[in-house]
């Protein structure tokens, strides 16, 4: 739920401040790699909830 938290927190930001930058909390290296899919998903899943447009499946992590 964090780093969905998150995701929601820096796209509201961005939206509002895009030439402002933001540092996250968490970093997505947890997020990465094949054995971290399922908790991308849910994360993606999460924040899609919340969203007004949702993101798909080939969301890039920075």
């Amino acid at each position: 739920a964090d780093f969905s938290a998150q995701a929601v927190v820096n796209t509201i930001l961005y939206e509002s401040f895009p030439n402002d930058p933001i540092v996250g909390e968490e970093d997505s290296g947890s997020l990465r790699g094949d054995n971290r899919k399922e908790l991308r998903n849910k994360v993606l899943s999460l924040f899609n909830t919340v969203v007004d447009t949702p993101l798909g499946d080939n969301v890039g992590l920075i």
